[in-house]
């Protein structure tokens, strides 16, 4: 429901859908969707219908199969039965597999005179960032740095070949009386007391800082990876036993011991 609701506009919780269904440890019937949508002001109504009819009918619907699970439906290709399953989320169904567990019950839904849009919709990366604390930002921001100057040895190196290939084999045009080398790209912009930078170091000792500074950022960056996960382990980990002990008595009556596990 909270997504059949979200593709009006109206974005809720888990935890006030469940408070205004009032689901039980016998899990959610199609009388409490029904339940659900009316109090949110959406009309529903159920129906029989034939697989091949629900490229007839409006998207999105929820679906009942195997007589025991609920999916929403939402869209039918040639493919397949594009759905969003709250257990695997979103893929497509073979229309063979789908015709064996669809059980013909579909729930459809409309806006009525007292639906209301509301809420907050909270993407992936929103969620993403309420989840770093201000400490694990920081090991975030030093991994990422770490992992653009990752490739800055590699683009020392790809240099020094370019430079020896100049030596060597030097790429004229003789015809527009151009000469195009790397050699002559590095110098025009470095005059001054920085010309002839290329000249004062071998190409042995440009290797050699490429090697320290590719295993220097290597390690820099497997550290701050070790910490940010780390930070982000903690975070989470406390994050999960406040919220627990947060919770209402209703939402451990509503399940199993098993499920908490």
């Amino acid at each position: 429901m909270a997504m059949i609701l979200s593709y009006y506009g109206c974005h809720v919780s888990l935890s006030e859908l469940r408070e205004v269904s009032g689901v039980s440890r016998d899990c959610i019937s199609a009388a409490d969707l029904v339940h659900i949508a009316r109090h949110y002001g959406l009309q529903p109504k159920v129906r029989r219908c034939e697989p091949r009819s629900l490229a007839n009918i409006k998207q999105p619907v929820v679906a009942y199969l195997n007589f025991i699970h609920f999916l929403v439906i939402e869209a039918v290709t040639d493919d397949g039965v594009e759905v969003n399953d709250p257990a695997c989320g979103k893929h497509c169904i073979p229309h063979e597999q789908f015709n064996e567990s669809f059980t013909g019950i579909v729930l459809e839904f409309t806006k009525g005179p007292d639906f209301k849009a509301g809420g907050e919709y909270r993407s992936v990366f929103s969620r993403l960032r309420d989840q770093l604390s201000t400490d694990a930002k920081t090991p975030l921001i030093l991994g990422a740095l770490l992992g653009f100057f990752y490739s800055l040895p590699l683009l020392l190196f790809a240099a020094v070949i370019g430079q020896l290939a100049y030596l060597t084999l030097p790429v004229t045009a003789a015809e527009e009386g151009a000469v195009l080398s790397l050699a002559a790209i590095l110098q025009s912009p470095l005059s001054g007391p920085f010309n002839g930078i290329l000249s004062d170091f071998s190409t042995g000792y440009i290797l050699l800082i490429a090697i320290v500074l590719q295993g220097g950022s290597v390690w820099l960056h497997a550290r701050a990876s070790d910490r940010l996960a780390l930070d982000s382990q903690q975070q989470r980990t406390t994050g999960l036993l406040r919220h627990l002990l947060t919770l209402p008595q209703a939402f451990f009556v509503y399940r199993i011991a098993v499920v908490l596990h």
